[in-house]
């Protein structure tokens, strides 16, 4: 299994507005760059394609990324 299709487990995320927020140790973890997070509380670091659920968004989704 790639790094990029492996599950993060513990892992899962939650909305802050229309911002997903990676979410571990029942904290919100902290953006580090590029897509990482680390935990506020464990340290531990997942990439976002890891964090079961997490999606590309859809311009849709997110209105300020479409181009026209």
């Amino acid at each position: 299994m790639s790094s990029d299709t492996a599950s993060a487990p513990g892992w899962s995320y939650t909305t802050l507005g229309s911002q997903r927020i990676p979410v571990h140790c029942g904290r919100q973890a902290y953006d580090l760059d590029m897509g990482e997070w680390e935990c506020s509380w464990c340290e531990a670091d997942v990439h976002v394609r890891a964090i079961p659920g997490w999606t590309a968004r859809t311009p849709a989704e997110a209105p300020g990324l479409a181009t026209e």
